[in-house]
């Protein structure tokens, strides 16, 4: 399967954020250090040393802490997406600073779950892409109205116009609208496009097919909604998309 993901999102700018709250930090304990140097009767030849000894502790102190708690969030995302994905029979391939890759079969198909943590530590943005191996060529990118894309929606072609109410929600972007059309004249396909994308399940998603693959990308503030159960039910619409868009581009 190509890799279409970016496990790595944003991830220099994760890491000038938590340079600069270390810098932050350090600078604060040395202002302190000074202060409790003036304050307190040390001797005035003592003074220097005592001033830079509570600053290099303090300093080892504080980044120890915060590297600590970078480290225990990013294993705290992986435990729980274990959770989440291993059920599938997806299993923990590679992983990195903010990022990790899972790979498994679901009914034949090669299937590859990526995560990423983009954003400052204090306010993470969470992206998880899921794709399920498929032999056909089409390009097609469903979006969500209400949401923009993660992508340039435009390099897969032009909107394709439609009449049927339950699309109206979405935004299909394709450049074989015939192939297209036929692939969302299935009630089981639609079906499951409209419930990888329904405005009821949480955060911003996407499906594209594209590279052989049908993907779901999926990113948002929190994990808290997920569940194996609509991780589960995603894959299946996922291979029900695949299996049709497979067949639709071989007639």
């Amino acid at each position: 399967m190509n890799e279409s993901f970016d496990s790595r999102p944003n991830s220099c700018l994760a890491r000038a954020v938590m340079a600069l709250v270390l810098l932050t930090a350090l600078i604060t304990l040395a202002a302190a250090a000074l202060f409790l140097v003036a304050v307190l009767p040390i001797p005035e030849t003592l003074r220097p040393w005592t001033g830079l000894g509570l600053f290099m502790g303090a300093g080892a102190a504080v980044s120890v802490a915060i590297l600590r708690r970078a480290r225990n969030g990013d294993a705290a995302v992986r435990q729980r997406l274990s959770r989440l994905l291993e059920p599938w029979g997806l299993s923990l391939q590679t992983s990195g600073e903010q990022a990790g890759t899972y790979t498994g079969v679901y009914r034949g198909h090669d299937l590859r779950a990526a995560y990423a943590i983009s954003g400052a530590p204090q306010k993470p943005v969470y992206h998880l892409e899921i794709a399920l191996h498929s032999d056909t060529p089409l390009r097609l990118a469903v979006g969500m109205t209400n949401f923009r894309f993660q992508f340039d929606e435009t390099r897969f072609g032009e909107l394709l116009p439609t009449q049927d109410a339950a699309l109206k929600s979405l935004m299909i972007y394709t450049d074989a609208p015939s192939a297209a059309r036929a692939l969302l004249a299935s009630p089981r396909t639609k079906s499951a496009i409209l419930d990888i994308l329904s405005p009821d399940a949480p955060g911003v998603r996407n499906l594209v097919i594209e590279q052989n693959a049908v993907t779901l990308r999926y990113r948002h503030l929190s994990l808290k909604g997920l569940s194996a159960e609509l991780i589960g039910r995603w894959v299946a619409d996922l291979a029900a998309v695949a299996e049709r868009a497979e067949s639709a581009t071989a007639n």
